[in-house]
């Protein structure tokens, strides 16, 4: 029996539409004479506009596709609808990340997006937590709200990469880089990630923010480890 349309991907709209907001993008890069064939093809432009086509718009439409005809094909409903959604995140968080650091090629750049990052991840990775956990492990508490912790890791987060581009040398930067990651940790573990190991597309989520924490530890401790460049946070 071919699963019904309310059993497919409610999301595969929204992934044909950031698929083609990507193809713009990447030709308004080509025709504007930024990147190539107008530009080097080593110039940060091109390599932008060449993953915006082959990431944001190709990699988007074989993934939209998967969603939307496997279940026709196999007669079987997708296991959950928050795949389809998370892997869009996941493209386009990566992929903005990506053309960002090519673009920006700088300390600003690499703070304003690690910025979103510690603001919208923490939006994001709470609610889908509480939502997968409220239907399929309704016996285990949901992730706390958003509170004191949470302003005082943003804040943290925030006044470290002011530091980070405007005083990289100083004495501040790593205590507070330090306290960042720590609070970004600490704020990682009431999320209840460990609880959504099960969905990994989910858990996938949490293992990323606490990437970003463990960064900004890395970050603090590159002054007090010779042997730790503090080039190696931002990888």
């Amino acid at each position: 029996m071919i699963p019904t349309s309310d059993r497919l991907s409610r999301w595969t709209p929204a992934i044909f539409v950031c698929a083609l907001v990507n193809f713009g993008f990447g030709l308004a890069l080509s025709v504007s004479g930024f990147a190539w064939p107008l530009a080097p093809a080593s110039a940060p432009a091109s390599l932008a506009m060449v993953h915006t086509l082959t990431i944001g718009w190709l990699t988007l439409l074989m993934f939209g596709a998967l969603f939307q005809f496997v279940p026709v094909i196999t007669a079987r409903a997708l296991p959950s609808q928050i795949w389809p959604l998370a892997t869009l995140i996941g493209v386009e968080s990566g992929l903005v990340s990506m053309i960002g650091g090519f673009l920006a090629l700088g300390r600003g750049g690499a703070a304003a997006l690690l910025a979103l990052i510690s603001l919208i991840g923490g939006r994001i990775i709470p609610s889908f937590t509480r939502n997968w956990l409220g239907k399929q492990r309704p016996e285990i508490a949901s992730p706390a709200p958003f509170g004191m912790i949470d302003r005082a890791a943003l804040t943290l987060a925030v006044v470290a990469l002011v530091f980070f581009v405007i005083a990289p040398a100083g004495r501040i930067l790593p205590w507070v880089a330090l306290a960042a990651g720590g609070a970004l940790a600490l704020r990682l573990r009431r999320w209840r990630g460990w609880a959504a190991r099960r969905e990994p597309l989910l858990f996938v989520l949490h293992l990323g923010y606490g990437w970003l924490a463990f960064g900004f530890l890395v970050l603090g401790l590159g002054t007090f480890l010779p042997w730790l460049p503090r080039t190696t946070a931002l990888h």
